[in-house]
């Protein structure tokens, strides 16, 4: 079975893809910076304040609310 979690409790180094987005007000702007349904993300770092990701090979980061909106499946 494969878990769904928000991308902010995912740790160092995995890989998971993306399930969905939580409705928020910038749901738009993540699906255009490559979280899209099946987007591969790979966690690079994390830290209390937000996460550094690499998503369809581009470096991002994120703050921890938006990694919370983020539902992905590792």
């Amino acid at each position: 079975m494969v878990a769904k979690m928000p991308l902010s409790v995912v740790s160092d180094g995995s890989e998971c893809m993306v399930h969905s987005l939580r409705r928020c007000r910038d749901s738009s702007r993540l699906m255009e910076m490559g979280f899209v349904d099946k987007a591969r993300i790979r966690v690079l770092s994390r830290s209390d304040s937000g996460i550094i990701a690499n998503v369809n090979g581009a470096k991002l980061a994120l703050s921890m609310e938006l990694a919370r909106q983020i539902i992905v499946t590792c």
